[in-house]
């Protein structure tokens, strides 16, 4: 689960991966926006993914596009989660924010599918 994989040829497996970066991002951000607020639970989440995939790269062998992609997704789970509730309200946001981490699974699924 811990090991850098880009995923080539497996367009299911990748696209689970990358689901699993946008839901656990969120998590991350929820958890921090709970303790630190709107801006500083953001960028400490933000700041915590971001020093997980550049460790990945230099003593885990990632690769830089599956360092790239797995911060795309990363962030798309952390800014969503927080952008969403304070865009639309919480209502709104329990019912839109779902489809974040269907949208990634299917991007990945695509891209993977059509390398």
């Amino acid at each position: 689960m811990f090991e850098p994989n880009d995923f080539s040829g497996d367009p299911y497996g990748g696209g689970t991966n990358q689901l699993g970066h946008v839901t656990f991002g969120a998590a991350i951000s929820g958890a921090l926006l709970l303790g630190f607020g709107l801006f500083l639970g953001v960028l400490l989440a933000i700041a915590l993914v971001v020093g997980w995939e550049m460790w990945q790269r230099k003593y885990r062998g990632a690769t830089l596009l599956d360092m790239k992609a797995d911060l795309a997704y990363w962030l798309a789970g952390v800014i969503s989660w927080g952008g969403i509730c304070w865009a639309v309200g919480p209502a709104w946001y329990l019912a839109l924010w779902p489809w974040v981490p269907c949208v990634a699974f299917v991007v990945e699924y695509v891209r993977i599918e059509r390398s």
